[in-house]
């Protein structure tokens, strides 16, 4: 995709686009968000009992949108870092 993002011809060349080699800067980002990630999935444990069930799946919401706030964060860097 970000090929044929910078071989498209209504680019304007007026104007300085970044991300057609990725920086060390964009790369260490996307490991920070790895990281990130990483131990919101290992702190989710498998149920033993049922009252491990309950309370898995009164934690299971709060965990998808910890999730889905990163991946917003994650996208939003990602646009940014291109153009």
């Amino acid at each position: 995709m970000r090929n044929q993002l910078f071989k498209s011809d209504n680019r304007d060349s007026n104007f300085t686009y970044r991300g057609e080699s990725p920086s060390r800067l964009d790369n260490l980002t996307d490991a920070v968000f790895g990281i990130a990630v990483t131990p919101l999935i290992f702190n989710m444990a498998s149920a033993n009992s049922l009252e491990d069930l309950i309370v898995f799946t009164k934690t299971l919401p709060a965990f998808l949108i910890s999730i889905g706030f990163l991946i917003v964060i994650w996208q939003e860097h990602v646009r940014f870092s291109e153009i």
